[in-house]
C-alpha cells in the first residue's frame, strides 16, 4: 500500500486514556508528511532526470552507432583508397619501366648508329688521307720533274699542270666528296 503525505496528515488515531500526546503525534505526523512530500518531490525530480538521462543515453547510443558505422565506412574507404593508390602506383611503375626500356633501346640503337657512322667517317677520313697523300706525292713528283725539266733543253714536253691555287685544291676536294672518296683523278688527266 502506497502512503502519501496527505494520508499521513489525515490519519487519525483512536483516543484512549493515557495514550500518546496528541499535539506531539500531530506535529510528528506533519513533519513526516513534509519529509515524505520532499522525498516524493525529490523522487519525481530524480525520475524525470533519469528519464531525461535515458533519452540522452539513447541519443548517445544512436550517435555512437552512427560514429561506428561512419568509422567502419571510413576505414573501408581508406583501405580501398590505399589499394587503388597501390594499384595506380604499380601501373605507373610498369609504364615507367616500359618507357625507360624503350628509351634505353632507342638510345642503344642511336649509339650503335653513331658508332657505325663514326666507323664509316673514320674509313672515309683514312681513305681521304691516303688519296690526299697520294695526290700530294704525285704533285711533289710532278714538281720535282718540272724542276728537272727546267734544266733540260727546251724542246721537251711542257710540264704537267700543278695545283697552285686554293680554288683548284677545293675543286679537287669537292670532286672527291661527290664521288664518295673514290676514284680521284689527276687534274691533268681530266683535261
Amino acid at each position: 500500500m502506497d502512503t502519501t503525505p496527505l494520508d499521513i496528515r489525515k490519519q487519525e488515531f483512536g483516543r484512549q486514556f493515557r495514550g500518546y500526546n496528541r499535539t506531539e503525534v500531530d506535529t510528528f505526523l506533519d513533519m513526516v508528511a513534509s519529509e515524505m512530500e520532499n522525498l516524493t518531490r525529490r523522487k519525481n525530480d530524480l525520475e524525470e532526470e533519469l528519464s531525461h538521462l535515458n533519452d540522452r543515453l539513447e541519443d548517445y547510443k544512436k550517435i555512437e552507432a552512427t560514429l561506428q558505422s561512419t568509422l567502419l565506412t571510413s576505414q573501408r574507404q581508406a583501405e580501398e583508397m590505399i589499394k587503388n593508390a597501390e594499384e595506380r602506383a604499380e601501373l605507373i611503375l610498369r609504364r615507367a619501366k616500359l618507357e625507360s626500356e624503350k628509351l634505353y633501346d632507342r638510345a642503344h640503337q642511336e649509339l650503335s648508329g653513331l658508332r657505325a657512322k663514326i666507323a664509316e667517317l673514320k674509313g672515309l677520313k683514312e681513305s681521304f688521307a691516303v688519296r690526299v697523300k697520294s695526290l700530294l706525292e704525285t704533285h711533289q713528283r710532278l714538281i720535282e720533274e718540272a724542276i728537272k725539266e727546267d734544266f733540260q733543253p727546251l724542246g721537251k714536253l711542257p710540264p704537267r699542270k700543278v695545283l697552285t691555287t686554293e680554288e683548284e685544291i677545293e675543286r679537287v676536294v669537292q670532286e672527291f666528296k661527290t664521288r664518295g672518296g673514290t676514284d680521284l683523278q689527276d687534274p691533268e688527266e681530266k683535261e
